[in-house]
């Protein structure tokens, strides 16, 4: 079976691999805050969290920045 690739920002990127969110705080530390099928909703949910950036969150740690890893760790 032929792997169908996604090119974006001339990256390939296999179309079955998980997208992950993670949070990232200003301590270093992350938090996975999902996993989506494809991209285009990784993006949408980063989206929708970008306004909380720069905000402390319950955990006491302020959110730095938000990430999108798929596969083993590969940063976007």
């Amino acid at each position: 079976m032929e792997e169908r690739i996604e090119f974006i920002e001339k990256k390939a990127l296999p179309l079955d691999l998980p997208y992950k969110l993670y949070f990232v705080y200003d301590d270093g530390s992350k938090v996975n805050q999902g996993v989506y099928g494809s991209l285009e909703c990784a993006e949408q949910a980063k989206k929708k969290y970008e306004s909380e950036i720069g905000t402390r969150h319950s955990n006491g740690r302020t959110l730095k920045t938000i990430t999108i890893l798929w596969g083993n760790g590969n940063e976007i």
